[in-house]
């Protein structure tokens, strides 16, 4: 396909994310795009999920190793089956941002003596947080870093990856390069390194957002393995950024020597935390990195510091189990507090049409169908009163997806603006919009809102013609001229709601529960 970037995509067990990777790539600001995913004989479902993927969207094409053979061949066979100027690089569980590729293409069109970067998001999902690594956004939206900087691109965790750079075809093709199918672990960065020396690179042009979104869903850490089978490979990929950078500047050499004792210290630490090998072993790879005879005294160093490491997390253990304790009664009496009111529930077949998630709870906590498309998801005011008072107009209308910096957007009739944020695609969140709209039940609806997201006198003045039973959950006092209004005067400072559904704060005087309960003969 005649294309301007082509984006690769090496797919392993993905099943589960490779649908948002690939959505937030096609729903994004550019069009004349190709994805070309390239399955490793996957043992889940992923071959078929590509395989849907190239049936649904003409620009994606999906193909199919003979056999498992590593992430280098994998994008290697990506490579092969590029025509486009550009090539970029994807892992097939993270996802982009909408600009992605726009402001990367922009930079390298603008600037083709320099090597494009863009900043990134890390989401840890083990710990369950999340940073941005940034060059520097004090200097603007783009920074101009040369040589002698190359290696703070390194230590900024800018410069090894290859999924936040854009490439130029060409220049991989004039030099044939490829993927060092030999290196089971930095073949990224080695790619990096020889595309830089191939394009005689002397400046990055860096641009300081963060437009992808790397995702670590696993703690296992491939450091620990370093420099035991790697035969010397990290240190060669440092002297030949030293030969890129500039290696008779003085700075530069020194930047040089300071990488490779810090990366020699991490190996040493991560080794000495590696619980599947003996201490024997320890050592043994210890000296093998370190070549100096003081193996023994790093170990015990390690030690040492491994000690009061698990001191430290024995005493935040011991600091959290007060408050787990405590989370743990809250959880049990809200779940009995639910299980009355479940008791209580006389609701038969309601439409509960929520701005927020607290219908989906609702719904869940009295173990209810879900009679409504409005699940999992928000609509900011005064969109969501302007659709509950057109309700059949809208739902008749058609709901067109994009992808946002972090789930999928859609735009329902042109004009109503729905965030599904606890959605992984596009794909995902219309399928489930258009199998629950189908349920709706016209003669027995129930809208809920909270004061959030915009809402103000002139939508109040709205929401009082809105001709269902309605409940609106708010701080302010003056909302209070009209049944359903359930007021949270502790809340007055912050001028709106916060998240009632952690401690179930949805149930305060009773009011949802009422206004349910109305509908409760079955219809």
């Amino acid at each position: 396909m005649n294309s301007l970037v082509s984006i690769v995509i090496p797919v392993y067990n993905a099943e589960k994310t490779i649908v948002r990777c690939v959505e937030s790539i096609l729903y994004g600001a550019l069009d004349n795009i190709n994805i070309i995913l390239v399955d490793d004989c996957s043992k889940d479902n992923s071959w078929n999920v590509c395989q849907k993927l190239s049936r649904q969207y003409k620009n994606v094409r999906s193909f199919r190793n003979k056999e498992n053979a590593g992430v280098s061949f994998t994008r290697n066979r990506g490579i092969a089956e590029i025509e486009s100027k550009y090539v970029m690089f994807v892992d097939s569980d993270d996802w982009v941002s909408k600009e992605y590729v726009t402001k990367l293409l922009y930079i390298a069109e603008k600037y083709p003596e320099a090597l494009a970067i863009c900043g990134l998001q890390f989401r840890d999902e083990v710990n369950n947080c999340r940073k941005d690594y940034l060059w520097n956004v004090e200097e603007g939206q783009i920074s101009f870093v040369d040589g002698e900087s190359f290696f703070e691109l390194l230590k900024k965790f800018h410069l090894q990856q290859l999924w936040n750079k854009i490439f130029r075809r060409d220049i991989i093709e004039k030099n044939q390069l490829r993927f060092d199918e030999k290196q089971s672990m930095g073949e990224d960065f080695q790619f990096v390194l020889d595309y830089m020396e191939a394009m005689k690179c002397k400046q990055c042009v860096v641009i300081n957002e963060p437009l992808y979104y790397y995702i670590r869903a696993n703690s296992i850490s491939l450091m620990s393995n370093f420099g035991a089978s790697q035969e010397g490979y990290e240190y060669k990929r440092f002297e030949k950024l030293l030969k890129i950078s500039g290696e008779n500047n003085l700075r530069v050499c020194e930047q040089y020597k300071n990488t490779v004792q810090a990366t020699k210290n991490n190996f040493v630490y991560q080794v000495c935390h590696n619980r599947n090998i003996g201490v024997a072993e320890k050592i043994r790879r210890i000296e093998y990195v370190m070549q100096d005879g003081k193996a023994k005294l790093y170990y015990r160093k390690q030690q040492i510091i491994l000690f009061k490491e698990r001191v430290i997390e024995m005493k935040r253990k011991w600091g959290q189990l007060l408050p787990r304790l405590r989370g743990r009664l809250q959880r049990m009496g809200l779940e009995r507090n639910i299980q009355s009111l479940r008791k209580k529930c006389r609701a038969k077949n309601i439409t509960i049409i929520s701005q927020n998630c607290i219908g989906g709870t609702f719904y869940h906590d009295m173990n209810m169908e879900f009679l409504s498309p409005t699940i999992n998801l928000f609509i900011r005011q005064p969109d969501f009163v302007k659709l509950v008072l057109n309700l059949e107009k809208y739902m008749a209308a058609e709901l067109v997806m994009s992808w946002g910096e972090e789930y999928p957007i859609g735009i329902l009739g042109g004009d109503i603006r729905i965030d599904f944020m606890h959605y992984r695609s596009c794909s995902e969140a219309k399928e489930a919009w258009n199998r629950r709209k189908a349920r709706i039940n016209y003669d027995r609806v129930l809208v809920l809102s909270t004061d959030r997201n915009g809402f103000d006198d002139s939508v109040f003045e709205a929401w009082k013609t809105i001709p269902y039973p309605k409940v609106l959950f708010t701080v302010h006092k003056k909302y209070n001229d009209i049944s359903g209004t359930v007021v949270y005067s502790q809340y007055a400072a912050d001028g709106c709601v916060p998240d009632l559904i952690p401690q179930r704060e949805i149930y305060k005087d009773g009011e949802l529960l009422f206004a349910a309960n109305s509908f409760s003969e079955i219809k």
